[in-house]
């Protein structure tokens, strides 16, 4: 069972019978399977691209350090400049493009930037809390359309929910943001889907029953998880859950067929929770030097969503002066990408996935 967004942009390609992307994939796989053998550092096109376009969020989500990072430097660049970052993404050929904060809809121009970053063919996700997204501002969202929207519930108790995001009420209006987007969606027979994301951890390990209620009831199409992780000593690491059991996976797949509410990680992923929640180490190696890139609010590239995190920085880039296709096989990447190999700090859906898919 793979990733249920994998799934769906192999089907929509083949509806379109879109021969050049299917080769062009192909191409990327066999790649980096002589790659593995080789090691030279050198990568065709990324699979996808978290845009970071914003720090500063509506909420304070304690495992998040990027509105505290906003309040003491704050950072937005302008329209144009964003375009031109995701037209470079564009000529290099990548798959897909995840726009990403903070929280993006704080944004005036973020339905400008889905819009741009449609072109392509390429796949977009928005990943949003949907709290600051008036009526007009979903209508706005519902022409923009992107492939799928991300939105994080952490517990369907209220209490424990506004401690995981670091908010007032947060469950109630989070649904009601869902539930409003859910409804236009219906009404103009827009495609986008609603994936619900939960951070898993000793806090709502017992409650995941009424997790899987909470999203079912809001509308959402289908539930991802991903383990706590925490920083430390200038290291990502999955912070251990002493109330993480065995049996992780079976009461997830359970609880999706009582609720009706498809789980969007790969059972592969899933099995590894317990290993890794209960203090093992990831088994793949990280691919995810050759599989994505992070660019941060101030352009600055990242080799991974834990690296911007730590601010551990690849490359400072000037999106005015260089190409993002003359940066990506320089030699400072390639050597990022070796080491990248040899990591095992985290287990980030979006990067463990890929590495089980194309193991290197």
């Amino acid at each position: 069972m793979e990733r249920k967004v994998y799934r769906d942009v192999i089907f929509n390609r083949l509806k379109r019978l879109d021969v050049a992307w299917f080769l062009q994939k192909a191409y990327v796989y066999v790649f980096l399977m002589i790659e593995k053998h080789l090691k030279t550092g050198f990568a065709p096109a990324p699979l996808a691209c978290g845009l970071v376009v914003t720090e500063n969020c509506n909420m304070r989500c304690p495992m998040c350090v990027l509105p505290r990072r906003y309040l003491n430097r704050p950072t937005n660049r302008d329209t144009q400049t964003w375009k031109r970052v995701i037209d470079d993404l564009h000529e290099l050929g990548l798959g897909g493009i995840a726009i990403s904060g903070g929280e993006p809809t704080l944004r005036q121009d973020v339905f400008d930037l889905l819009d741009h970053a449609k072109g392509s063919n390429t796949v977009v996700t928005l990943n949003s809390n949907m709290t600051a997204l008036g009526p007009d501002r979903i209508e706005k969202l519902i022409q923009s359309a992107p492939d799928n929207i991300n939105v994080s519930i952490d517990s369907g108790k209220e209490e424990i929910n506004d401690r995981l995001r670091g908010g007032k009420d947060v469950l109630r209006r989070v649904m009601e943001g869902i539930r409003a987007f859910d409804r236009a969606r219906r009404a103009h027979g827009v495609k986008t889907t609603i994936t619900v994301v939960a951070t898993l951890g000793d806090l709502n390990l017992e409650d995941l029953d009424i997790l899987f209620a909470k999203a079912t009831e809001s509308g959402a199409d289908r539930i991802c998880f991903i383990p706590l992780h925490a920083i430390k000593d200038g290291r990502t690491y999955v912070a251990t859950q002493p109330k993480a059991r065995p049996d992780l996976y079976d009461a997830l797949a359970e609880l999706s067929v009582k609720h009706k509410l498809p789980l969007e990680n790969s059972g592969r992923y899933l099995k590894g929770f317990y290993n890794v929640m209960s203090g093992g180490l990831p088994k793949e190696r990280c691919n995810v030097g050759y599989t994505h890139l992070v660019i941060g609010a101030d352009f600055t590239i990242y080799r991974c969503i834990p690296f911007m995190n730590m601010e551990m920085p690849l490359l400072k880039w000037d999106p005015a002066q260089t190409r993002l296709k003359d940066l990506w096989n320089s030699p400072a990447w390639r050597k990022d990408r070796l080491l990248a190999l040899e990591c095992k700090q985290c287990f980030w859906d979006c990067h463990a996935e890929i590495n089980s898919l194309i193991p290197m």
